[in-house]
């Protein structure tokens, strides 16, 4: 993610015109929105006392790996109503599995 947001940034500053300037900024803006939000939702998982997650949003959706093998589906909800108060993403956008 460093690597586009770096190419972006580049891009920013090499654009022609400033539409495609425009572009570029809110791509990376977007990014950078995205990485805050996946960072918060790994704190307050692990802060509700849940197993360790690692969670990468895209505009399509929204993937939470658990670091566990034995992922119940009380653990699976608590998680998503996490994920869908932060980033306002219906139930059908996110996957949440186990690390196995």
């Amino acid at each position: 993610v460093s690597l586009i947001i770096s190419m972006l940034t580049e891009s920013e500053s090499s654009a022609s015109n400033k539409s495609e300037k425009d572009k570029a900024t809110a791509e990376k803006m977007r990014l950078l929105e995205y990485m805050e939000q996946e960072k918060t939702i790994e704190t307050l998982i692990k802060n509700k006392g849940l197993p360790e997650s690692f969670v990468v949003i895209s505009d399509t959706g929204v993937n939470i790996t658990v670091n566990t093998e034995d992922l119940d589906q009380s653990t699976v909800t608590k998680i998503c109503e996490i994920v869908m108060r932060q980033t306002g993403r219906q139930a059908s956008e996110i996957v949440v599995q186990d690390a196995s």
